[in-house]
C-alpha cells in the first residue's frame, strides 16, 4: 500500500512525504473511529439503562483541557452530553467574601478579553457554550463544580465555619447558577480533613445545603 502510494505520488510529481504523512493520518483517524465505537455503544447502552432506573451517569469536563496541545485539546463541542445523565464543569473557584468565582474568565465568560489573534484558537463564554449542550441532550443535567485539588482545602474550611460565611456563600451561588444558566453545583472539596481543613466544618456546610 505504502509503495502504490508512493509511486503514484512520483508520477502525480506530489511530495511523497506529504502524500504518507496523509495516508498515516488517515489510517490513524480510521483505528480511532474503530477504538471508539465499541466505547461509546456501551455508555450509550449504560445510559438508556440509567434513564429507566435510578442509577446515574456523572461526566466531569475539566476546563484546562482547551490548552493542551494538538491531539490532546478537548473543547466543550468535543463533549456528547447524550452519554451523560449529569454533566459537570470543573472548576469554579472560592473568591473573596466566600463567593463563588470563575477560575479563568479569559475562557469561560463572554467577555472577550483582548484575545485578537488567538481568537481563532480559544474560544470565549466556555459557561454558556457549555449550558448550551442541553438544547442537544434536554434530559442531561448541567451543573458547575467547584473546588478541586489546586483550590485547597483551608479557605472552604473557614467559608463553613461560620452561619454568616455559609449564607454568603449559599447566596452567591445562586446568583451565579442562575446568572449562567447551570441547573446545579457539585462542591470538589479536596479534602475537609486534610491540607488545613477541618473534617467538622464539612458537616456544617451540608446542613446549610439542605435548607
Amino acid at each position: 500500500m505504502a509503495i502504490t502510494i508512493l509511486k503514484k505520488a512520483a508520477l502525480l510529481g506530489l511530495n511523497p512525504g506529504n502524500i504518507t504523512r496523509t495516508a498515516r493520518a488517515e489510517r490513524s483517524d480510521e483505528i480511532r473511529t474503530q477504538v471508539n465505537a465499541p466505547i461509546l455503544a456501551y455508555f450509550r447502552a449504560v445510559l438508556r439503562y440509567c434513564v429507566f432506573s435510578d442509577y446515574r451517569v456523572v461526566c466531569y469536563f475539566g476546563s484546562w483541557a482547551v490548552y493542551r496541545p494538538d491531539n490532546g485539546k478537548f473543547d466543550v463541542e468535543d463533549i456528547d452530553p447524550s452519554l451523560c445523565t449529569h454533566l459537570i464543569y470543573g472548576f469554579a473557584g472560592l473568591g473573596e467574601s466566600n463567593s463563588i468565582k470563575a477560575l479563568d474568565s479569559w475562557n469561560e465568560l463572554p467577555d472577550d478579553y483582548g484575545k485578537g489573534e488567538y481568537r481563532v484558537m480559544f474560544l470565549s463564554d466556555a459557561f454558556g457554550r457549555f449550558v448550551k449542550l442541553k438544547a442537544i441532550s434536554p434530559q442531561t443535567k448541567v451543573m458547575l463544580a467547584i473546588g478541586g485539588w489546586n483550590e485547597g482545602s483551608s479557605k472552604y474550611s473557614d467559608m463553613a465555619s461560620t452561619a454568616s460565611n455559609r449564607q454568603q456563600f449559599a447566596d452567591s451561588v445562586v446568583a451565579f447558577l442562575t446568572k449562567y444558566g447551570f441547573d446545579g453545583l457539585d462542591v470538589d472539596w479536596e479534602y475537609p480533613a486534610q491540607r488545613g481543613g477541618v473534617d467538622a466544618d464539612k458537616v456544617s456546610l451540608y446542613e446549610r445545603a439542605r435548607v
